[in-house]
């Protein structure tokens, strides 16, 4: 994957240095060039650890708790194989 990150130029002890706007916390230091935080990331990422359940004849993605996961991506309605689970896994992971 080629994809940059956009970056934001904090201000700390050491001088500026630059950091994936995603990963940016205030108290990293202020942002040089800037009195506004960045907003925060949108919630996309899927929650962790994603795991297989098989509940009857279907596989469904859980939760570490073994709750079902309903998240874009995910049929939760469950899959016919454990394989099929996994790939659903996978795909969000890319």
């Amino acid at each position: 994957m080629n994809d940059t990150c956009p970056i934001v130029t904090v201000q700390n002890a050491n001088g500026p240095v630059d950091v994936n706007e995603a990963d940016y916390t205030p108290d990293m230091g202020p942002l040089v060039g800037s009195d506004t935080v960045p907003p925060a990331p949108a919630d996309t990422a899927p929650p962790a650890p994603m795991l297989v359940s098989k509940q009857g004849k279907k596989f469904f993605v859980v939760d570490g708790q073994a709750k079902p996961i309903d998240v874009a991506g995910i049929d939760v309605s469950g899959y016919a194989t454990e394989a099929d689970a996994w790939a659903a896994i996978m795909a969000l992971n890319k």
